[in-house]
């Protein structure tokens, strides 16, 4: 039996082994902390339909790790193991259970190899019987295995994107897909938390469609309003945004960041692109704005968002 999708593989080496391999397009001691690093976990873990939390992880040998994922309606699901090989950044041996199946444990042994800036990774699982093997497979394992390997590649991307200077946020919202869509499309939603702490949104235009055009606003404290524009360059449905942004006056007119006190390394325009992913009634927003200089502009900008993604996340509370 083999079975492939993309870049992802499932074979049956012998009666008692499945393999899988994979390609991230990422070096490896970035894959390698994907899954050694507990802030990690959660973010790429499992199928979409499920929230993971860990409840243990101490990875070294001899150390236990218990995840336990929640669906949507409070069912829960915990898996828990023993690493047995911790060879950083190029192979971990581990045993997986799954607690409703207690005594079912398999040993896994994940090996990682990278080639020209990209990693494979080689999972090769050993199980006690065929049976055991058999009923892993006959679980719909496959599926789960293949949306989980996609979560990965994503929150890889972010984290290459990070590294090569791009501002990455990632933030889990207490809240459905629907209606953080309508956060990011509908002026009325939108206005209620863009910008800073202390900031407020008073105005902002949005002809949500690819080709259109949007007007945000922030006013300072002070009265002062600080403008930005550009084009919505893709909208996929509750799934993506791209748009460009700018900093612009009260028309919507791009001009020089310099203009409104900014050091000249302030870029003149950046690329916004916002992706959502929902898991278990949640939502997992990503955004990523490409083309901002390093240091102090993209800390600031990081705050900038962050602050209003705080008062996102109060506003879908009221």
């Amino acid at each position: 039996m083999k079975t492939s999708s993309s870049e992802t593989t499932l074979t049956l080496p012998s009666e008692r082994e499945l393999m899988i391999t994979h390609v991230f397009d990422a070096p490896r001691e970035m894959v390698w902390k994907a899954m050694t690093d507990p802030a990690a976990i959660p973010l790429w873990w499992g199928p979409r339909q499920y929230e993971t939390t860990v409840d243990k992880m101490d990875v070294r040998p001899g150390g236990g790790y218990r995840f336990v994922q929640h669906d949507a309606e409070g069912t829960e699901h915990a898996f828990r193991g023993e690493y047995r090989e911790v060879t950083a950044p190029e192979r971990l041996v581990q045993t997986f259970e799954y607690e409703a199946m207690a005594g079912h444990i398999s040993v896994e042994t994940a090996t990682l190899e990278e080639i020209g800036g990209k990693t494979t990774i080689t999972i090769v699982s050993r199980f006690d019987s065929v049976e055991d093997r058999d009923g892993m497979i006959n679980s719909g394992m496959e599926g789960g295995m293949r949306e989980t390997y996609e979560r990965l590649d994503l929150h890889l991307a972010n984290r290459v994107a990070a590294a090569s200077g791009d501002l990455v946020v990632t933030r889990l919202f207490d809240a459905p897909r629907e209606l953080m869509w309508k956060a990011w499309s509908e002026p009325e939603h939108f206005m209620r938390w863009y910008g800073p702490k202390s900031f407020t949104s008073p105005e902002c235009d949005i002809d949500f469609r690819e080709g259109g055009k949007h007007r945000f606003c922030m006013e300072m404290p002070d009265g002062t309003r600080l403008y930005t524009a550009g084009i919505y360059q893709t909208i996929d449905p509750m799934n993506q945004i791209v748009y460009t942004d700018a900093f612009s006056d009260e028309h919507g007119t791009p001009i020089p960041a310099s203009s409104m006190g900014f050091s000249e390394g302030f870029p003149t325009e950046s690329t916004v692109t916002v992706t959502f992913e929902e898991i278990a009634g949640k939502t997992l927003m990503t955004l990523r704005q490409s083309r901002l200089a390093s240091g102090e502009v993209l800390d600031n900008a990081a705050m900038g968002w962050n602050q209003s993604f705080d008062k996102l996340a109060e506003s879908l509370r009221d």
